[in-house]
């Protein structure tokens, strides 16, 4: 997001960038809010530069 706001049907949207393509939404919460990352994950998720510090810092914390 490059920008907080409100978007209405119609409005059109421009893909700027793609993150890491391999960590869907999805993926990353079964990760790190229903707490189901193997090692290896948290050690992905503690580098992945796009996820926010927040939840980089909280996959670090959890690989120990």
């Amino acid at each position: 997001m490059l920008e907080t706001g409100e978007v209405a049907a119609g409005d059109s949207l421009e893909r700027v960038a793609i993150g890491a393509a391999e960590w869907s939404v999805a993926r990353v919460f079964r990760a790190l809010v229903a707490g189901k990352a193997t090692a290896e994950e948290l050690v992905q998720l503690a580098d992945l530069a796009t996820l926010t510090p927040r939840l980089r810092a909280k996959a670090a914390a959890r690989r120990g």
